[in-house]
Formats: C-alpha cells, sequence, structure tokens
C-alpha cells in the first residue's frame, strides 16, 4: 500500500499459547522492576506491574484497546486515527516512521503496535530507550475476539474485555452457522483500490473474512500484498469483485479503468461492490460488520431477512 495503504497484517503465534505467556508472566515475574510479558510477535517485554499511560500507534490497536475497555487509558494515537470519536480530544502521533521523540516526551507506560504497520526495528528502539513496546497482530476474524482479551488481560480491564469479546465472538459464530450451509460458493477477487490492482496475498486476514462470509478468495494462496496485473484478473474470472474504499467508489471506475474487465463475469452480472475499507482493512471490532456486510453482498437472499 502507499503510505495511505498500510497493511493491517500479521504474523503470531498461537494465540492461545500467547496467553497462557502472558499470563503466566504476569504472575510469576511481578516485581519493583515490573512484569514480564510475551508478546504477539514471541518479543519479551517489561512493562509496568500497573499501566496508566498507554499510546497507541496503529488504528485497529486503537480500537482494539477501547473493546478491551481500556480506552481511558490512552494517551495518544496516530495521525491515521478517526475512531471512536474519543480519539478526537487525543494528541496524533506520526507512526510510519515512528516520531521517537514525540513518544518518549509523553512518557507512556506502555507503547502499542502493530506487527506489520510498525517495524519491530521501531519496537525494539522504544524498548531500548526506556518504553515498553507491546506488538499485536491478528491473521483471523476469530483473533480479534482473542485480541481484545488479551489486551484486557495486559490492561487490567479483564471484566470488560471478556464480556465484549464474547459479544464479539457469538456474532461470528452466528454469521458463521449462516453461511455454513451455502452449497454455492462464490469465488471473490478483493482489491485495495481499483487503477493499481493491490490486493492481499498470504497471511492476510481477508482470505478468513471472506470465508466466513461464504466466499473463497482466490488470492489466497499469492504471495503476501501482491500488485495483480490484467491478464491474472481475466483468467481468474471471479464472480464478485469487492473493493475497499468509501461511498465515492462505483463499479464502472473500475472499468473505466480497466476496459478489458467489462468481460469479466463479475461486472456483467453487476457484482462489482466497494466495501467500507475502515471494516475490512483494520482488524479490530468493526471487522464483524465488514464481515456481515460481505456476507450480505455475497449471499442477498440468506442474510436478508437477518
Amino acid at each position: 500500500m502507499t503510505a495511505g495503504l498500510w497493511r493491517w497484517l500479521t504474523r503470531r503465534p498461537s494465540v492461545a499459547l500467547i496467553s497462557a505467556a502472558l499470563l503466566i508472566a504476569a504472575c510469576s515475574k511481578g516485581g519493583p522492576d515490573g512484569t514480564v510479558v510475551t508478546d504477539q510477535t514471541g518479543r519479551t517485554v517489561q512493562i509496568p506491574d500497573t499501566v496508566a499511560r498507554v499510546v497507541s500507534l496503529a488504528p485497529n490497536v486503537t480500537e482494539l484497546v477501547f473493546a478491551a475497555g481500556s480506552g481511558s487509558k490512552l494517551i495518544a494515537v496516530t495521525t491515521a486515527d478517526d475512531f471512536p470519536p474519543e480519539i478526537e480530544r487525543l494528541p496524533k502521533l506520526d507512526a510510519v516512521p515512528v516520531n521517537f521523540e514525540s513518544v518518549l516526551a509523553l512518557a507512556p507506560d506502555v507503547v502499542l503496535m502493530n506487527a506489520e504497520i510498525n517495524k519491530q526495528d521501531d519496537a525494539d528502539r522504544l524498548v531500548e530507550l526506556g518504553v515498553a513496546a507491546v506488538m499485536i497482530g491478528t491473521e483471523s476474524i476469530d483473533e480479534v475476539a482473542d485480541d481484545v482479551r488479551w489486551l484486557g488481560a495486559l490492561l487490567n480491564s479483564e471484566q470488560a474485555a471478556d464480556q465484549h469479546a464474547g459479544m464479539l465472538q457469538s456474532a461470528i459464530d452466528s454469521l458463521r452457522s449462516m453461511t455454513s450451509s451455502v452449497q454455492n460458493k462464490p469465488r471473490v477477487l478483493f482489491l485495495i483500490g481499483y487503477n493499481t490492482l493491490y490486493a492481499m496475498g498470504q497471511g492476510s486476514h481477508i482470505h478468513d473474512v471472506i470465508t466466513t462470509a461464504g466466499g473463497i478468495s482466490i488470492t489466497a494462496a499469492l504471495r503476501e500484498n501482491p500488485v495483480l496485473n490484467e491478464e491474472y484478473v481475466l483468467a481468474e474470472d471471479p464472480d464478485y469483485i469487492l473493493v475497499a474504499g468509501d461511498g465515492s467508489f462505483r463499479p464502472r471506475d473500475l472499468t473505466d479503468a480497466h476496459p478489458s474487465f467489462a468481460q469479466l463475469t463479475a461486472v456483467k452480472n453487476g457484482h462489482v461492490e466497494v466495501v467500507n475499507a475502515d471494516h475490512v482493512l483494520r482488524p479490530g471490532p468493526r471487522l464483524i460488520s465488514g464481515t456481515y456486510a460481505i456476507a450480505a453482498i455475497l449471499h442477498p437472499s440468506l442474510y436478508g431477512d437477518r
């Protein structure tokens, strides 16, 4: 993605193992120097026993912190943050690259980072400068609820986090029960923008979103973050094309940029749709509503009465 594309992808160990590591560390290594935790990339980080001042360096992480019941602990977010409305009162920091001076001036107890948006070298540099930097990542829709619980444990807001995570997981399970009976699963091309054909490859949460919504992502086996050419799209001939964007996108924008796409099945059947970029590219709580929206596009008869 260009600077505005911020890819919202990560790689991480099993959530169950991470959560166990975090809780074991919290129970066994607390003391005058703080608590040693294992973050979601396997890094060990020492954090204060009491975390009251938190900086988020990724918009999806900000949303997860609020979902975990610790939004009041945030003292700064990024210039790209725009949700929830409560963040408008907070200072905005550059995250790509990290403005170390601005972060240090705020004297945070913990800095929360996304393993793909933010570089691990930046997290390690913050630790060298005396600031605990913890990295978070999400590869599937189920891991959103796991992330909320993980942050609840980290930020001492377990009760609120568990409640919200339970609601999110219930919504995910409900959608899966709706789409599991679908016999004909459409082949879906997910694009970020339409002039240059940015797509999602291996390791992206988008494929799990499409699967949960009752579709098949045609780029799931491609390398990470591929840029497609027209020949690939024509050969694959997807049933649906979903474009992450805003309300300004029109289906004809795609064929204006790529006239050969007029012969695609998705175009002929009127199955070129825009999906809210913030709801699908940011793996936070709103990813669930984004997945429901995709299900409504792919299976309107199944979803319409719900």
